[in-house]
């Protein structure tokens, strides 16, 4: 199937092909891998070493899982193969993304700016990107050319007076890509409607106890109707 000097993009995830979760489709929760064997956790002292990062060669495992990178494609925009499908799975697959509806993103990072357009080609009837402080200035700058309607720094603004203000309501979707920042998980609550969904997928979220809430976030879990309906 596949030859040498072929162009491939590899995925993070391994895949063993055999248990009942990669028979789904659902390797993610590959029982041999998982989310702990990805490329990027695997640490460099486990034979051969080439794991990916800023290496010149990357090994790739029986269970490594590649996808072709069409000729005419520009090498340096293929690189965007990883952000690009996380904004579509966290901004639209996931959360049920719908035509018409209010969509927060928290973080301005790629993966946020990513799931900001992945949500308006889906239809979005507004969407909103957030950031904290100087830092985050230059991306929530560039967050309109991302779709964003609004790009709010959190800063110097109440996002949920922002987001209130701009549409009339709060988000049927929240998407909080911010990384360790239990405040913007507090934030991504107090951004939903009723009954909508919150996505907390920043890496090694913290534990955050919030009064009224049915169920823990984590990483790369979603809740949906995590706010009390009434």
């Amino acid at each position: 199937m596949w030859r040498e000097c072929d162009r491939v993009a590899v995925e993070v995830f391994q895949s063993c092909r055999e248990c009942d979760s990669c028979l789904r489709g659902e390797y993610r929760r590959c029982t041999r891998h998982g989310l702990a064997d990805m490329y990027g956790f695997i640490p460099v002292d486990r034979e051969p070493g080439l794991w990916g990062g800023y290496a010149e060669y990357q090994y790739l495992a029986p269970d490594s899982m590649v996808l072709p990178v069409p000729d005419g494609l520009d090498p340096a925009v293929a690189t965007l193969f990883n952000p690009l499908g996380a904004g579509i799975r966290w901004g639209v697959t996931v959360p049920d993304t719908k035509v018409g509806d209010v969509v927060a993103v928290l973080g301005p990072g790629i993966r946020g700016l990513c799931a900001a357009a992945a949500a308006k080609e889906a239809g979005a009837a507004f969407v909103m990107v957030t950031g904290l402080g100087p830092r985050d200035a230059d991306r929530l700058a560039l967050a309109s050319n991302f779709g964003a309607h609004l790009a709010v720094d959190v800063a110097v603004d109440d996002p949920v007076a922002a987001l209130t203000k701009a549409t009339g309501t709060l988000a049927d979707v929240v998407v909080d890509v911010t990384a360790r920042a239990p405040a913007a998980f507090a934030q991504a609550i107090a951004l939903a409607r009723p009954a909508g969904t919150v996505l907390s997928l920043a890496p090694g979220g913290s534990a955050v106890a919030l009064r009224g809430f049915r169920r823990t976030c984590s990483w790369s879990r979603s809740c949906a109707s995590s706010v009390p309906s009434a």
